[in-house]
């Protein structure tokens, strides 16, 4: 009995996100990835009001309450009301954006130094009380208080009364409902506020119990996701049964766990990614939305194909534009190499080593159609695997490497398997189950990785430093892994690839086995993830957990959907932005200054769900002549392009 009451009171947390994550998806049909961060928000502003203003717990709490709404609210009105005839994946492209950009922007404009302590609302919160047949503490109490509250308040207004059920029309027949004169934009706002109230609540209940951190938030975001799946993201009641289920499970085995079983104790936090596997194979989910989805990601890639089309010249002139190309960076190189100071040529290693591991994105999102949101699970698959061989077990770097990445492409195939068997929305949620699993579980195994985390032995070449050295490799990897991608687009392969990309049940109609071309794909990205996870650890010297968190690779994401997740050159120029940024930024002596880059980039992720091409193809279409046009011609062929898929899509 002693485990069962904490049990009750995380799971009624999870009932909350769960419940919010459920509430929009039912009345606008967006899955928000976002809910950790603005819970997060609503737990950050709590604290500040308390701690550093000196208000109340309560007039705190009103106040956060107030906000809450309001955030949600505001996030629609800027962004989600102009994404209304976006399909999914889009959209949680959008709250990928979100997720990265909050959390960054509430250090920047409500800066707070370190957290000791996050105070709840009644004083003395740690102390005990009784209630029923359990003991709790008062903070435990308030949680479970509130949770049951707001879960059955929302359940009677969406479940019951005529408001909530003729907006759940506005997903289900969005233009019969526009018949009979419902207000979708209305609606769509009310669930937004709705959505932001709950998070508020939880941010506010959860503050005393759990450190304010963005990475606790997100895991949590995550744990809500797999519990508003077992209700099909359209059952409050489900979802908040489930959300109950989970905690009290989390809690029986961390409490009935043999002391220093690192295997049990790893695991609880872990079980949301067996539950949502098993859910997304097991369960039929029906994600059509509002917007009818079609095909998405494919959208994006397809979009950003369409642009560079645009740009396509003749052969004589794509020769004289490679050895341009080649040229600028061959002078590019040696400028990196000799004429830059220790500390820049450090960044520009880092830099580098990123734009290879973002080749990945390039590969499995560009070319293989897949929003791939674990990218960091498989970057630290190979840089672990390759590390350990190098340092213990004295295997040479480059034989060590090479296992790394054959590691990583090996995992990147086992969950490509899995991701066949769902459709797009599924098998990018399967990959951000994939990186929650390894952060929590896999990787927080000591004789996996150390505490003091995996070093790589110095590398040096040619009489150069260990910076310049590490230029050098990382720009070789660069062009070779370019120039393959490049090569393979103009094969038949490529060709093939493109066509199954753009329509995947042609492509079976004539005999293409699209299943395993989209695993191979998916699993070469993986592989070139992990030989990115294997630079950077060479450019860092030792590589940890925290270098590879869940929410460092949705920030990785962020960056390569704002530059371009097509272009190689996108590659590039992201992965040299999410070092030079930052290290920019370091020189002004300002302690709120260095959260900047981050929300930079996830805003970024959210203007490219409006610009599927990514701001290197607008750069390239507003700096030539007679393609400016492009935009509006492409916008007018998505939509019917769109239309079509939506057809497709309904009579399915």
């Amino acid at each position: 009995m002693a485990y069962i009451y904490p049990g009750i009171v995380i799971g009624a947390l999870y009932a909350l996100l769960g419940g919010s994550i459920t509430l929009t998806y039912s009345l606008t049909g967006v899955i928000n990835l976002a809910v950790g961060s603005m819970g997060y928000s609503a737990a950050y502003l709590f604290y500040r009001l308390v701690t550093v203003q000196s208000w109340s717990p309560w007039a705190a709490a009103a106040c956060t309450l107030a906000t809450a709404p309001a955030l949600g609210f505001l996030i629609w009105y800027l962004i989600f009301r102009h994404l209304e005839n976006n399909n999914l994946v889009v959209q949680l492209v959008a709250t990928i954006g979100l997720a990265v950009a909050i959390p960054a922007l509430m250090q920047l404009l409500l800066p707070i130094g370190a957290v000791y302590q996050t105070p709840g609302l009644l004083p003395h919160g740690f102390s005990k009380v009784g209630w029923l047949f359990f003991d709790s503490t008062r903070d435990q109490f308030v949680a479970v208080a509130g949770a049951i509250l707001c879960i059955g308040i929302v359940y009677i207004y969406i479940e019951r009364s005529p408001v909530g059920l003729s907006a759940r029309a506005v997903v289900d027949r969005p233009r019969l409902a526009q018949g009979v004169g419902i207000n979708t934009n209305k609606t769509s706002a009310m669930a937004w506020a709705l959505s932001g109230l709950l998070t508020g609540v939880v941010g506010v209940l959860i503050s005393p119990l759990i450190q304010l951190d963005e990475t606790q938030y997100t895991s949590l975001a995550v744990a809500a996701l797999s519990v508003a799946l077992v209700g099909k993201f359209r059952s409050l009641a489900l979802t908040a049964l489930a959300g109950i289920s989970l905690g009290l499970l989390s809690s029986l085995i961390t409490g009935y766990a043999p002391g220093g079983s690192d295997l049990l104790n790893g695991l609880v936090p872990t079980l949301p990614f067996f539950l949502f596997v098993g859910l997304l194979l097991f369960q039929r989910t029906n994600w059509a939305t509002r917007r009818d989805v079609g095909v998405v990601v494919q959208r994006l890639a397809r979009a950003q194909g369409e642009a560079g089309a645009g740009f396509a010249a003749t052969r004589r002139g794509r020769r004289r534009r490679t050895v341009c190309l080649a040229a600028v960076c061959a002078a590019g190189t040696l400028a990196a190499v000799f004429g830059m100071n220790p500390y820049w040529s450090g960044v520009l290693a880092a830099g580098t080593a990123f734009s290879v591991l973002f080749l990945g994105f390039t590969v499995s999102t560009g070319e293989g159609g897949v929003l791939c949101l674990g990218q960091s699970g498989f970057a630290a698959t190979g840089a672990f695997l390759a590390g350990r061989l190098a340092t213990e077990a004295s295997i040479p770097l480059v034989p060590a490497a090479i296992i790394g990445v054959m590691g990583a492409a090996f995992c990147g195939g086992i969950i490509g398997l899995i991701g066949t068997r769902l459709d797009q929305t599924g098998y990018a949620l399967v990959t951000l189950s994939f990186g929650l699993f390894c952060e929590n579980f896999a990787f927080n195994i000591q004789s996996i990785v150390p505490s003091a985390g995996v070093v790589y032995p110095t590398v040096a070449l040619f009489g150069l430093n260990f910076s310049q050295t590490a230029i050098v490799i990382n720009l070789a990897c660069f062009a070779l892994i370019g120039g393959l991608i490049g090569v393979s687009r103009r094969s038949r392969f490529g060709r093939i690839l493109a066509a199954v990309r753009g329509n995947p049940i042609g492509g079976e109609t004539i005999g293409i086995n699209v299943k395993g071309m989209r695993v191979a794909v998916f699993a070469v990205g993986c592989g070139i993830a992990g030989l990115g996870g294997v630079l950077v650890g060479i450019e860092q010297g030792a590589v940890g957990t925290a270098d590879f968190s869940l929410l460092v690779g949705l920030v990785w994401l962020a960056v390569v959907v704002t530059v371009g997740v097509r272009a190689t050159s996108g590659a590039l120029v992201a992965g040299l932005a999410f070092a030079i940024v930052p290290a920019a930024f370091a020189y002004i002596h300002l302690n709120w200054i260095g959260y900047l880059p981050t929300a930079l980039f996830g805003l970024g992720a959210i203007g490219l769900a409006r610009e599927p091409r990514g701001f290197i193809y607008q750069l390239l279409s507003y700096s030539r002549s007679g393609v400016r046009p492009l935009r509006g011609r492409r916008t007018e062929a998505e939509s019917s392009s769109l239309t079509a898929e939506s057809g497709t899509v309904a009579h399915n």
